[in-house]
């Protein structure tokens, strides 16, 4: 019966107590009676006072609110914990009524507290942020502690981990994590390749443009050989000439192959000028007259323009337009016409110059057109024609209009011609040069450079005889080495050196008058030859000559910084060699005469403007004089022993920079010295002979009048 009214509600009023003892509750399901006596009887029959819950409810973690409370709590036994939950609290009771204010309670957590609680009239239970993981909540009561085993109420709890700290969250960052190492690892693997990658091909490309070079220069060597030796043959003017054509056209072909390599490289720079290039494209046009002439075919140069400056690349423009009008004269049948047309025009609101090269050949057919400016894309020529290129002119035509920021086209029709237009945008940003005079060529004939020989007077040991003036050939090809000897041997002394170490011996040792030395050599390049022979007192005065197959501008300027006097490619023209042999010698006359104003003037006031190794060396050699200056027995061997040099060494040096033997060194300065003395003393002519070192006075009058034109 009392387990039954744990449900029901009483009306605190509606009670009664009768004489003998019995008690009436009213209740919203009926009026209640029993006896107080009868309540203890049964308590002592059966004193099993389970706990009860009362209240049970749980709070959350946010809010702080209640968000669920358990109604039939006769029927509690598990109790789940999520994590949005913050805590739960239970409030029990003991149905013993006998003394209900004098019940205590004890309780313990299993897996979480290591024992009960200490007995307390509190029947209230609260744990806050429990770890996740199951317990067992024990709880007892009763009057006494006699009461407590038998009251005993256990609840399971459980406490559920939050999502991301569970078993599958670890599994699935372990899952993740593994994912990015794998990522990772295949990630640095790739780039690792890549980086593999990219370094295999910069080699790749390094060996590229090392076997170009090395091809190239191969290839010049003996196309040197071949184009000097058919100028030597005499007679037979048709074959000459076919071989003279056919090593240019072989030459071309080495410099697409060059200039191919650079493009993919990356390493073709270009150079702007600003200069009138109406007058320059007219230049280059000249140049094709005659082929078109041999095959009957009309070439017209028509400009709108009498002139235009703009900037552009000299070589670059000279490739494209080689290219083109190359293509247009050889696929035109005899009699056909090829017109190159220059018009001002605006793109886009901005200047440019259009270039159209027509021709009445045979044409392109429209399947082949998209693919002419393709590397390696050949078309198929009629068999009358018996024309066929390499397929890689266009190409290469294509990447240099591109270059320069221009866009080329072309269209064309079978057996009526083909047109190539191009457009280049006209920029003012480089240096203008005006009075450009593309006409004239840089290469002379071979009698004009031989009508003012050079023959430069030599005096060995102060024995004056006239030889031919000394070339050093540097050259490691046989073939070359006997081709430059055998057009410079009528004119000048040979010497020859087969590598850059023998050079430089060889030049230490004779004090040559000039140097022509090849660039790629074995043991000593020509740019270290010419980098230690300018840097050495000896030879520093010596001209040289580069002669090479490397033909980039990079290669002149590296060439031109360690102090070569001249850059000629390979293969060379003969003329130009005389030429440029010819200007170096008047060079350094010319040197010689400032030399000969500056080194014999007592003062010396001008050598201290350039402390040059020649400037020093001929100080050097002048303070010995002018300290010595009345030593009569002041010698040659004077002069060497303070320049550190051979007779030899000190009378070629000195020969080249002043153009007069040792010997008549020191009497020059010693003659200029008695100059000043006439000019700015009054001693006599005797007394002045001796102080500037002459023992025989009519001697000192005879050279006086010899140096000077008249007498002291």
């Amino acid at each position: 019966m009392i387990s039954s009214l744990d449900h029901m509600q009483f009306n605190r009023l509606a009670s009664h107590q009768e004489p003998d003892g019995h008690l009436y509750f009213g209740s919203t399901e009926g009026l209640y009676v029993f006896h107080p006596d009868s309540l203890m009887q049964e308590a002592q029959v059966d004193k099993q006072f389970q706990v009860q819950l009362s209240h049970f409810s749980l709070f959350d973690n946010r809010k702080d609110t209640l968000i669920h409370t358990y109604k039939n709590l006769s029927t509690v036994s598990n109790i789940d914990i999520y994590p949005f939950h913050k805590y739960l609290s239970l409030e029990v009771f003991v149905p013993d009524y006998r003394h209900t204010g004098k019940n205590t309670y004890t309780y313990w957590l299993e897996g979480y507290e290591q024992s009960w609680s200490s007995p307390s009239t509190s029947n209230t239970v609260r744990y806050d942020n429990l770890p996740p993981g199951e317990y067992t909540l024990h709880v007892r009561g009763g009057i006494t502690t006699d009461y407590f085993e038998d009251s005993e109420r256990q609840f399971k709890i459980i406490v559920h981990q939050i999502w991301y700290k569970t078993i599958w969250a670890y599994l699935t960052y372990l899952a993740i994590l593994l994912g990015l190492v794998y990522w990772f690892n295949r990630f640095q693997l790739t780039r690792q390749l890549d980086r593999e990658e990219t370094k295999r091909l910069k080699e790749l490309d390094s060996l590229k443009s090392r076997l170009y070079t090395n091809i190239t220069h191969e290839f010049r060597t003996p196309l040197t050989v071949i184009m000097g030796i058919s100028d030597n043959i005499k007679g037979h003017s048709k074959e000459r000439e076919l071989i003279h054509r056919n090593s240019k056209n072989l030459l071309n072909l080495i410099n697409q192959l060059l200039d191919l390599s650079k493009l993919d490289a990356g390493s073709l720079k270009v150079n702007f000028i600003n200069a009138d290039i109406v007058k320059y494209i007219e230049y280059l046009t000249e140049s094709f007259h005659s082929m078109a002439r041999e095959k009957e075919i009309q070439m017209t140069f028509y400009p709108e323009i009498k002139e235009l400056y703009m900037d552009y690349d000299e070589v670059q423009i000279q490739h494209i337009l080689y290219n083109l009008l190359s293509n247009a004269i050889k696929f035109t049948p005899e009699e056909g016409k090829v017109i190159i047309h220059l018009q001002q025009i605006e793109v886009d609101d901005s200047p440019c110059l259009q270039i159209k090269i027509s021709d009445t050949g045979i044409g392109i057919s429209a399947e082949n057109l998209p693919y002419i400016f393709d590397r390696f894309y050949q078309v198929e020529s009629p068999q009358h024609l018996n024309e066929r290129g390499t397929g890689i002119g266009l190409a290469i035509t294509k990447e240099l209009v591109e270059k320069v920021d221009g866009v080329i086209s072309v269209s064309s029709d079978v057996g009526e011609g083909t047109q190539f237009q191009i457009v280049i945008p006209i920029y003012q940003s480089a240096k203008r040069i005006k009075d450009r005079d593309y006409a004239v060529s840089s290469v002379t004939s071979t009698k004009e450079a031989h009508e003012n020989p050079s023959f430069l007077e030599e005096e060995l040991y102060d024995t004056a005889s006239s030889i031919l003036p000394t070339i050093l050939v540097i050259e490691d090809n046989k073939d070359v080495r006997t081709y430059i000897e055998t057009i410079l041997n009528k004119d000048y002394q040979i010497q020859i050196a087969k590598d850059g170490k023998d050079g430089i011996e060889k030049a230490f040792e004779g004090i040559p008058d000039l140097i022509i030395s090849d660039v790629m050599m074995p043991y000593k390049s020509g740019y270290e030859v010419c980098d230690i022979l300018k840097n050495d007192e000896r030879t520093s005065h010596i001209p040289i000559i580069l002669l090479t197959a490397k033909a980039s501008i990079e290669g002149r300027i590296e060439g031109l910084k360690e102090g070569a006097d001249a850059y000629l490619t390979k293969p060379f023209n003969k003329e130009e060699l005389f030429i440029r042999i010819d200007k170096l010698i008047k060079v350094r006359r010319s040197l010689q005469e400032r030399y000969a104003v500056d080194s014999f003037s007592f003062e010396q006031k001008n050598l201290n403007k350039e402390p040059s190794l020649d400037n020093i060396f001929i100080e050097k050699l002048r303070k010995v004089v002018v300290d010595r200056m009345s030593d009569e027995k002041l010698a040659v061997v004077d002069l060497c022993r303070a320049a550190n040099l051979s007779n030899m060494q000190v009378n070629r040096k000195l020969k080249a920079l002043t153009g007069k033997t040792p010997s008549r060194f020191i009497r020059s300065i010693r003659l200029n010295k008695a100059k000043t003395l006439l000019q700015t003393t009054s001693l006599n002519i005797s007394q002045i002979a001796y102080e500037v070192g002459f023992n025989d006075p009519h001697f000192f009058s005879r050279v006086f009048s010899e140096e000077f034109g008249h007498p002291p």
